[in-house]
């Protein structure tokens, strides 16, 4: 085994292990009462002027890095957030709370 397939097999595990992060992270959101179904949050986000879900990715850059892979729309005490999810380079999964007025 060369060391190239160790790395190809280390980066496989790391994806694989950041999928299953975010798919518990994903139960966690809608155990706490976030929306993830973009047919129901859509016309809160229209409603309230908050920040399109579709924005975000862009907004972020500078201030996180990685792929964005999950955004739920959460209420926190008498103001709605957001809730990221972003998978950096090297696998490790970065959780944000923004606030979904003005994320950044």
């Amino acid at each position: 085994m060369t060391t190239m397939d160790i790395i190809k097999i280390i980066a496989v595990a790391l994806a694989v292990q950041a999928v299953g992060v975010a798919t518990v992270r994903t139960a966690s959101a809608k155990a706490d009462g976030c929306l993830d179904d973009w047919s129901k949050a859509a016309p809160i986000v229209r409603d309230n002027g908050l920040t399109p879900a579709k924005d975000l990715k862009e907004l972020a850059k500078g201030h996180v890095e990685g792929n964005l892979t999950k955004v739920s729309l959460c209420r926190a005490e008498d103001k709605y957030v957001y809730r990221l999810v972003f998978v950096q380079g090297d696998g490790t999964v970065v959780d944000l709370t923004v606030d979904a007025k003005t994320p950044w």
